[in-house]
């Protein structure tokens, strides 16, 4: 019977965190607020690439509702890039828990239980 290899385990959990961090510097995200006026792009860090802003709403003199139109794009870029961290995360933990599944330790008590379970459900 196999033993539990935690310097196994430790460096597949690098290996993962390394490949999540790369994920992150190479993924990019854009969004933009009224209509197209001001765009953000942000990389996985949360660190802003670029802010485009359209030059018609500089004419306008309208400082507050710039700033608003400013702030909207960025936090929805950050909204994006947090639901794809997290999407990434769950596909992440669902290949690692289905890799475990597949050397899973088999304890004798679990599978009397198992056992037992399902000849209740037969009756």
């Amino acid at each position: 019977m196999g033993g539990f290899n935690l310097q196994d385990l430790m460096s597949k959990a690098k290996a993962q965190y390394d490949t999540l961090q790369k994920k992150m510097q190479e993924t990019v995200v854009e969004a933009s607020s009224g209509g197209g006026t001001v765009t953000a792009k942000m990389d996985g860090r949360k660190q802003l690439l670029s802010l485009r802003i359209d030059p018609e709403a500089v004419k306008s003199g309208d400082v507050e509702m710039l700033q608003d139109l400013v702030l909207a794009a960025v936090n929805e870029a950050a909204r994006k890039i947090d639901t794809m961290m997290q999407s990434t995360l769950v596909v992440s933990l669902y290949c690692y828990h289905s890799e475990q599944s597949e050397g899973a330790l088999h304890f004798p008590a679990a599978s009397r239980l198992h056992g037992l379970h399902s000849a209740h459900n037969d009756h």
